[in-house]
């Protein structure tokens, strides 16, 4: 049986696309798909979702868990692939003047535990001898971290709406968000915490 990195070389080349194509086509960078490939690392259960609706594969085909590549629930696939359109045109959403953003990630580690991250700025200590420090999230240029995020990660989506996070919190990935809106609909993310510098 195809290992993983197998099928998605087969389904690329299937498609007629670059390595490049097939990454713009999921909104993720050229070097993730040489990686998944080359077997260097798995999709994570995002990446593998978008590779399963915008190529039309079921997932368990990909996991090499089955050697039929149809979809079998067809009214749920629906369903998501219009919601993958959705999230995908959320790549394209203009940047709001006079509004600050902020640079989130979210994704699922092997374990199934939730990662969200975004970009951190020192507001202090939490003790004497300054290895504890208080961070919160801060502001980016959004356009420069568009641009970054485009070479290291890939095309992050652009979240101005409220209707928006949910879409984002489906298929995850990088996003530039709306501070305001953050801030009032993503509380998690924006408390402050305590990172021992120490190690």
């Amino acid at each position: 049986m195809d290992t993983i990195g197998e099928r998605i070389k087969k389904i690329r080349k299937n498609n007629n696309l670059t390595q490049e194509q097939f990454a713009e086509k999921i909104l993720c960078n050229k070097k993730t798909i040489q990686r998944y490939e080359q077997e260097e690392c798995l999709p994570d259960v995002y990446n593998l979702k978008k590779i399963a609706v915008e190529f039309n594969i079921s997932s368990d085909y990909i996991l090499g868990i089955s050697d039929d590549a149809v979809r079998s629930d067809e009214d749920s696939f629906v369903k998501i692939t219009l919601l993958y359109q959705d999230y995908k045109k959320m790549r394209f959403n203009s940047i709001l003047p006079d509004e600050d953003y902020y640079w989130i990630t979210f994704e699922v580690k092997e374990d199934k535990t939730y990662i969200t991250s975004v970009q951190t700025k020192c507001i202090g200590f939490a003790d004497e001898e300054c290895k504890k420090e208080i961070r919160v999230p801060r502001e980016v240029i959004p356009e420069k971290a568009i641009e970054l995020c485009k070479k290291v990660k890939g095309d992050p989506v652009i979240i101005n709406k409220i209707s928006e996070i949910g879409l984002y919190y489906i298929f995850g990935g990088d996003a530039i968000i709306r501070r305001k809106l953050c801030e009032e609909h993503m509380p998690n993310i924006v408390e402050p915490f305590i990172v021992d510098r120490r190690g």
